[in-house]
């Protein structure tokens, strides 16, 4: 918790000043580097920016999951990659921006940790991507709300009593006509 409050801080501090994604990123790492150096802590993120302006995505990927964005006018679920390793661990690593161009009305984003995707059930089988590539195919007329507590609904049955080890985040972002 010490570690997210103090790369939070450093992060909100940092990105109202000029430079790219990648740089604010950098610095964030570069900081955070200094604070941990010998305790063998770190942490990931996936820090992504929608500029409505241009309709496109940009994001940074530190060590964390890919995003996962759905075309519902191409049925397409990719991931949003990129390379990055996780913060504090190289205060010398620099991180790449990523773009994605032409954001359209209906496209949505998943962010998550994977205690979403590796939650397991009483068989030991893993909820897995799969299945959120279903419901968000299955629901992708919804709004975001609904999807996300789909996801959530599904992973609650899935996993019975079993008790989820790692945490679980998750978001979900549903590009509007209006975007």
């Amino acid at each position: 918790a010490l570690l997210m409050a103090t790369a939070r801080a450093f992060l909100r501090q940092r990105s109202v000043l000029p430079g790219t994604i990648s740089q604010v990123i950098s610095d964030i790492n570069r900081q955070l580097a200094r604070d941990v150096v010998n305790s063998g802590s770190f942490m990931s993120m996936f820090y992504l920016i929608i500029d409505k302006t241009n309709k496109k995505l940009k994001w940074v990927r530190a060590g964390h999951d890919p995003a996962i964005f759905f075309d519902p006018d191409t049925d397409n679920i990719s991931e949003l990659r990129g390379v990055g390793m996780a913060l504090g661990v190289d205060e010398n690593c620099r991180y790449e921006e990523n773009i994605k161009q032409n954001l359209a009305n209906g496209q949505i984003i998943v962010l998550g940790t994977d205690g979403v995707w590796e939650a397991r059930n009483l068989k030991g089988e893993m909820f897995g991507k799969n299945q959120i590539y279903t419901i968000i195919r299955e629901k992708a007329s919804l709004d975001a709300e609904s999807i996300l507590n789909t996801i959530i609904e599904s992973l609650t049955q899935f996993k019975g009593n079993v008790k989820i080890e790692d945490d679980v985040t998750l978001v979900v972002i549903k590009i509007l006509p209006e975007f």
